[in-house]
């Protein structure tokens, strides 16, 4: 869409229907892997991704109700079966299977009455990166202010994944969203400062990124692969990828990636209190896929900067109450304290007042008499302002503080 020519109703339209997208039911795949749906005791494959047969040499059609074994062999559908017996599957995440010559990351979960078993390649592991990832830690618990907190994160995640840009978008009580804190490669333009609206990421998707914590699109202009059948031959229902890591994206976002210079991208979920806080996204103008490994570190990364969020954010605001609360007592002090009467005691105390309200400059204004502190509007302009105040308090019953 040529968003520049489009009227304001053509707009909303747009945005109507990006907002109303079913984004959990693409009914395929990234290209990067292969999903298949399995049931839970016999293993039978009941969906399968239609590349199955370039990556494995059998068709859709020829594996499609029979047993896991028959695609893997029996040693790899026997590692599945035990993985299965786990209370927590996010604990054997990923198993590593031998299927034919190659080896793969098995990614298990179970949703709506279904196994979904994601295969993504195994890469050659070129590099150690724990010592980088412990270097990380180390630093974001050593931090002692959100700022630097960010920053830390940012920088260390980039280092991680090989991204070029990765940034902190931290969303605001009025839906849209600002970057906070950026580390940047050299290639991509940074955006720290900007702010988006919240029709960039619509309900749905925000969602999503509450409920799964790490998202990665390879290369925005991948080809979708089907998952065959289309439907769920137990239920008659698309089958709901909400929680799968190969799940196809939204075709919007994917122009949205190629408008921004952006091919390779990963995201993860920054939540407090079980809500979603913000993201950190990371993009890079190549294709590029971050290994299950490094993708597991930068989760953890993530997780522990969440953690690090609320407790920072719990400590300042205590700071807070309790600052304001000794300001409070030190102006009731001077009040009660003063020679003539409740105005004096303010005016021999501007400083609290600043303090308290975080203002560059205070008025005080009792009955006629006014005293202005800081940067302040002249005389007149404060009383003019006063009575519209009164004016507005009076208009709709609210009290006159």
């Amino acid at each position: 869409l040529d968003m520049k020519r489009l009227t304001d109703e053509q707009l909303d339209a747009a945005l109507a229907e990006c907002a109303s997208e079913a984004i959990r039911i693409p009914g395929a795949i990234q290209p990067h892997g292969v999903l298949l749906t399995l049931s839970e005791t016999a293993l039978i494959i009941q969906q399968i991704s239609r590349n199955c047969a370039a990556v494995f040499g059998q068709t859709a059609a020829a594996l499609l109700q029979r047993p896991f074994a028959t695609l893997a062999g029996v040693t790899a559908a026997e590692r599945v079966r035990q993985a299965l017996l786990s209370s927590c599957l996010e604990d054997t995440n990923p198993v590593v299977l031998e299927i034919g010559a190659e080896r793969f990351n098995a990614t298990l979960c179970r949703h709506d009455g279904v196994v979904i078993l994601e295969l993504e390649p195994l890469l050659d592991v070129v590099q150690d990166n724990t010592a980088i990832l412990l270097r990380a830690l180390r630093r974001m618990q050593a931090e002692t202010t959100l700022e630097d907190l960010y920053a830390v994160s940012v920088e260390e995640i980039r280092l991680l994944s090989g991204l070029d840009r990765v940034m902190l978008y931290r969303f605001e009580p009025a839906g849209h969203g600002q970057v906070i804190s950026e580390a940047l490669g050299g290639v991509l333009p940074g955006y720290l400062g900007q702010c988006f609206p919240a029709s960039d990421i619509p309900p749905q998707a925000r969602e999503l990124y509450r409920l799964n914590w790490i998202r990665v699109i390879p290369d925005a202009r991948y080809v979708p692969v089907p998952i065959l059948p289309v439907l769920r031959p137990d239920t008659g229902q698309p089958l709901d990828l909400g929680f799968s890591l190969l799940r196809s994206v939204s075709p919007v976002h994917c122009q949205y990636l190629e408008n921004m210079g952006v091919r390779g991208s990963m995201s993860l979920s920054l939540l407090a209190n079980e809500q979603l806080w913000g993201l950190i996204t990371c993009a890079h103008p190549q294709p590029l896929l971050v290994s299950h490994s490094v993708r597991s570190m930068c989760a953890a990364i993530a997780q522990l900067l969440s953690m690090q969020i609320t407790a920072l954010q719990t400590r300042n605001e205590q700071k807070q109450r309790e600052q304001k609360s000794r300001l409070i007592n030190e102006l009731t002090a001077a009040m009660r304290q003063a020679d003539g009467d409740v105005l004096e005691g303010l005016i021999n105390n501007p400083l609290p007042l600043h303090e308290l309200t975080g203002a560059s400059g205070v008025a005080v204004l009792i009955e006629d008499r006014l005293h202005l502190f800081g940067k302040c509007p002249t005389d007149e302009q404060v009383r003019a302002l006063y009575l519209w105040v009164r004016e507005q308090c009076l208009e709709s019953g609210e009290p006159l503080l």
